[in-house]
């Protein structure tokens, strides 16, 4: 709840995976970004992102009791603002604290994917006008990438140091197409393949990179991205429209990062059945 003597003394209501990891300790951090709906800390080496009571959720992510008209921006909120945590509240700023002593951890819906996923996301392709903000030079990566992964081995760095950090957005598109290979991976059970790319990402990311992207990445080697892309890999049909939103392209970048991940990697398994 929102407390109506300080509007800015709030609550969590739901924090990801990452996010309750890094609020288990005493310790302290700085405001790196702030947008109208939401705003990113640093506490020690791991970002987080915070946002009002509708705001999605996801591994990075943490949903507050702040109303969903609350701007950010506006409040008074700025990057170097400091941070810290100490019993169960996190107080930013000068007069923004959070309690979390009852807080519920978000956890993705099992990734139950089905078989006619691709014929789904196909079908939304056709009817729905897209905005991949992946730029034209990316698609000779995506294309090595994608051979790749029909025989894994470890020279898959070579694609992922270019793909890492192009396009635009606080994620980058090449970043959000590899986010999405990587959860599709670890949820088709093709540990080899994702082992490769994971670690190839762990090598790379901090200098292809922004650390905050470099977080979502890490998140995605553990399997874990946006409540809408888990929500799309159960074929949920509104998920789709929800995945699409999310940035100017983010969504779209790794809706393409998993169809063309599931058509290979479809291919590889019908391959494997048949030989066994």
């Amino acid at each position: 709840m929102t407390n109506k003597t300080n509007p800015f003394a709030l609550t969590f209501l739901r924090l990801g995976r990452v996010a309750g990891c890094a609020l288990k300790d005493e310790i302290r951090g700085t405001v790196v970004a702030v947008f109208k709906r939401c705003f990113y800390l640093e506490l020690a080496s791991t970002y987080l992102c915070v946002g009002n009571s509708d705001f999605s959720d996801g591994p990075l992510n943490i949903v507050s009791s702040a109303p969903s008209q609350t701007n950010w921006k506006a409040s008074g909120l700025g990057v170097g603002d400091r941070a810290s945590v100490t019993n169960s509240h996190l107080k930013v700023g000068t007069n923004i604290s959070f309690s979390f002593v009852d807080v519920q951890i978000w956890t993705p819906v099992p990734a139950l994917i089905s078989p006619v996923l691709i014929t789904s996301i196909e079908l939304f392709y056709a009817t729905t006008p897209s905005q991949n903000g992946l730029p034209e030079q990316a698609s000779s990566l995506i294309e090595a990438l994608l051979d790749w992964l029909k025989k894994p081995n470890p020279k898959v760095a070579a694609p992922i140091k270019n793909l890492l950090g192009m396009g635009p957005g606080l994620t980058p598109s090449g970043d959000d197409f590899i986010a999405a290979m990587l959860i599709t991976l670890y949820h088709l059970k093709q540990r080899n393949a994702q082992t490769q790319l994971a670690n190839a990402v762990i090598e790379l990311a901090p200098a292809c990179t922004n650390p905050i992207s470099a977080q979502h990445l890490y998140a995605a080697i553990e399997g874990l991205g946006s409540d809408a892309f888990h929500q799309v890999l159960q074929g949920d049909p509104p998920a789709f429209d929800t995945l699409t939103s999310i940035g100017h392209s983010s969504g779209w970048d790794a809706l393409a990062g998993l169809y063309m991940t599931l058509k290979v990697c479809q291919n590889l398994i019908q391959h494997q059945k048949f030989a066994a």
